[in-house]
């Protein structure tokens, strides 16, 4: 029914190694400080210390050895760039760039050296090296690295906004592990295929375009029906075509919410298989509204 996916199209940014490093770090850091002040947890808190220390100096070595995206030359640029994106995020109009952005790349590598420089000092701290100040100094550092992931999260969660004003998804494959959130429009090509993993959820207030050629766009989870999969809310008065889509594996495999305001919702010729739910209609109210022809096994 559909070609498989050939591996020219499969576009890998984080890798397996890069993906397991940052969690784990995330994992040390949070547990570190929340050890921190408990005596009685002090073996914890140097372990996962430590941890914080090797998982870094990992990341360094993969940084340089890594694959294309996970290597430093690959997302580190110089000051022209970095001030170039900022002025793009100051208009809403930001930088497309595959992996970290100039600015993300700086908080990358601010963590990075805070966290060894924060190992270290607690290295010392431990072997009674420095003294009082030098306690203070690890304490200091540790709530630093707390504001800087606490900016960290909020930029990625505005960016996240930013660049999801329009969305086109092109022909290969895609994976989505949380909820996208596209406020205007939402054009995905022919022959893509999209996997939704965890809880990904692809989200559109704005017009809607998912046009195949010979059912070759796929939207899909895992054989457990992982994936939420696609909601269209109430938004505009724009419209849904949606048409030789293949939904599969899914949870919720295509949910209408939008009230009265749609023009048009055109979804035919599509294959519904395997799904948990059945495409859902909420408070849908004098829309032309057509779902037919459609097949489901």
């Amino acid at each position: 029914m559909t070609n498989p996916v050939s591996q020219k199209n499969i576009v890998l940014i984080w890798d397996l190694p890069v993906r397991a490093i940052h969690w784990l770090l995330v994992i040390s850091f949070i547990g570190a400080y929340l050890t921190a002040e408990e005596d009685g947890l002090r073996l914890l808190h140097v372990t996962l210390g430590y941890t914080l220390a090797a998982l870094i100096l990992i990341r360094i070595i993969w940084g340089f050895i890594g694959s294309k995206h996970a290597r430093f030359t690959s997302f580190i640029k110089g000051p022209e760039a970095t001030w170039k994106h900022l002025l793009s995020l100051l208009k809403a109009k930001p930088q497309q760039h595959t992996g970290h952005n100039p600015l993300g790349a700086l908080a990358i590598l601010g963590l990075m050296l805070l966290g060894l420089v924060v190992s270290f000092t607690g290295w010392c701290a431990l072997h009674q090296v420095g003294g009082e100040w030098n306690e203070e100094l690890h304490e200091a550092i540790a709530e630093g690295m707390l504001v800087l992931v606490a900016i960290h999260v909020l930029s990625v969660i505005a960016a996240s906004f930013l660049h999801h004003e329009n969305l086109v998804i092109a022909r290969g494959r895609h994976i989505i592990n949380t909820m996208v959130i596209v406020n205007n429009n939402l054009k995905v090509d022919s022959g893509a295929k999209i996997e939704f993993i965890d809880n990904g959820t692809l989200v559109c207030g704005g017009l809607v375009e998912m046009i195949g050629n010979n059912y070759d766009i796929e939207l899909y989870g895992k054989k457990n029906a992982e994936g939420v999969g696609l909601i269209i809310n109430n938004s505009n008065e724009k419209s849904v075509y949606i048409s030789n889509v293949v939904f599969r594996n899914l949870q919720m495999p295509m949910y209408f919410d939008f009230g009265w305001k749609r023009n048009l919702v055109s979804v035919k010729h599509n294959i519904f298989s395997k799904n948990i739910g059945k495409v859902s209609l909420i408070q849908v109210l004098n829309t032309p509204f057509g779902i037919n022809d459609s097949t489901y096994v």
